[in-house]
């Protein structure tokens, strides 16, 4: 998704955190933690990224704990935008607190309830979070399977891993910007489940809607590429745009 020059360096260092974190927890490389280390140097922003993957460790052996702990976050995702949660927001944990207020008296919640979004008309924010409401789906597919995925025990701790960095990005959803996190834990969602298919084949027929629940994300995310872009980014490869360029 780069569309600007902000994008070039949070999505690079996006792709390097994503690398790392996968040698790290899957393949145990820990020589590569030094690029982790360097992931600010790119984008200022990816100091969070060290934190998350540094708490992720700490609940690495803490199933259970990340179950909760993902459980909660994904209830405050899903229903933050109701009222009635911003009545007993205080108590809650100040975290907590303020995601609430993020979703329900921030001036983004106010101009949300007016009609407006930063995605077109009101209804396009429910649109383009489909495709987050369906990866919490999966996430509870897993969660529900965990008996027979813990068998193996490198499938149950990577299982342990993707909860925790899946619970503490959906907290930090509420804090503008910080939503960016999410996408991290996409590679580790698909590693899972992939791994774990025999398991899960069973649920195939709820992979008939990805198109209809990414549709809007891409038309999106197109609209927002093709306004800086052209055609031949997409329909040719990178030496025949040169030459197009060069010598047409």
């Amino acid at each position: 998704m780069i569309y600007n020059i902000n994008g070039v360096r949070f999505w690079t260092a996006a792709w390097i955190g994503v690398y790392v974190a996968l040698n790290f927890f899957v393949e145990k490389d820990y020589k590569k933690i030094v690029l982790l280390l360097l992931m600010p140097l790119i984008h200022g922003a990816s100091v969070v990224w060290v934190v998350i993957m540094a708490i992720a460790l700490l609940l690495s052996r803490f199933q259970s704990v990340t179950i909760v702990l993902f459980i909660a976050s994904s209830f405050v995702s899903a229903v933050s935008y109701l009222n009635v949660l911003n009545d007993y927001s205080f108590l809650l944990p100040q975290f907590m607190q303020n995601q609430i207020w993020s979703y329900t008296e921030s001036e983004m919640a106010l101009e949300r309830m007016s009609g407006v979004s930063e995605y077109g008309a009101a209804y396009a924010d429910f649109l383009i979070a489909l495709p987050g409401y369906f990866h919490i789906l999966l996430s509870f597919l897993l969660i529900i399977n965990r008996r027979k995925i813990n068998r193996n025990p490198h499938a149950g701790h990577l299982l342990t891993i993707m909860l925790a960095l899946a619970a503490i990005t959906n907290f930090l959803s509420g804090i503008p910007s910080m939503g960016r996190f999410q996408y991290f834990v996409i590679p580790f969602l698909v590693i899972v489940w992939a791994q774990n298919y025999e398991i899960l084949k069973k649920y195939d027929k709820y992979f008939y809607v990805v198109p209809f629940i990414y549709a809007y994300s891409l038309l999106y995310w197109y609209r927002r590429m093709s306004a800086i872009t052209e055609l031949y980014l997409y329909a040719f490869p990178a030496p025949l745009t040169v030459i197009k360029y060069l010598f047409l």
